[in-house]
C-alpha cells in the first residue's frame, strides 16, 4: 500500500489504535491530503514553513 490509497490510513489508525478526528496529517501532495480527509483526517498541504505555520495555528496547534 502506498498514498494516496486510504488502506494505508486505515492500516496505520487500526494499527496504533488512533482516531481519525484527532489527527493533522501534514504532506506536500495534495492527492495525499484529499485522500486522508475522505476519513475524516484534519490535513493541511504543506507548501512551505509559512504556510504550515499558519494552518497549524489556525487549528490551535501554535
Amino acid at each position: 500500500m502506498i498514498k494516496p490509497d486510504i488502506r494505508i490510513y486505515e492500516l496505520l489508525l487500526e494499527r496504533y489504535g488512533l482516531n481519525y478526528e484527532d489527527l493533522i496529517f501534514i504532506d506536500d501532495r495534495k492527492d495525499n491530503i484529499e485522500a486522508a480527509k475522505t476519513l475524516g483526517i484534519t490535513g493541511i498541504h504543506y507548501t512551505s514553513p509559512e504556510k504550515l505555520r499558519q494552518g497549524l495555528n489556525k487549528l490551535g496547534c501554535l
